[in-house]
C-alpha cells in the first residue's frame, strides 16, 4: 500500500468524524487508475440528494494531502462550513 493510499484512508476516516459533529456525511475517495482525489458531502438524513464533490478533484500529492487536511481543520473548528445551495446540494464554503 503506497504512502498517499494510507493517508488518504486516514484521511477519510477523519473526515466521517467531523462530517458527524457538523450534521453531514463527508468522505475523501481517490479515482481509481486517475491518481485525483475529492472530498464529498450528502446529508444524511436525505437519501434522495446525491453525493456531491465538494472539494476537488486534484492530482493527489502532498500537497493535497495538507490540504485535505487543512479544510477538515477548519471545518471543524467552524472556520468554514458546508451549506446547501438553493438546490438542496451541499458546498464548501
Amino acid at each position: 500500500m503506497t504512502a498517499h493510499v494510507e493517508a488518504l484512508a486516514q484521511l477519510n476516516e477523519r473526515a466521517r468524524g467531523v462530517g458527524e459533529s457538523l450534521g453531514w456525511s463527508l468522505a475523501i475517495g481517490e479515482i481509481p487508475q486517475s491518481g485525483y482525489g475529492f472530498l464529498t458531502a450528502q446529508r444524511p438524513d436525505n437519501s434522495e440528494a446525491g453525493t456531491i464533490v465538494v472539494f476537488g478533484p486534484k492530482l493527489v500529492d502532498e500537497l493535497l494531502l495538507h490540504e485535505f487536511d487543512h479544510v477538515l481543520d477548519q471545518l471543524a473548528a467552524g472556520a468554514r462550513h458546508i451549506a446547501a445551495d438553493e438546490d438542496g446540494d451541499p458546498r464548501l464554503v
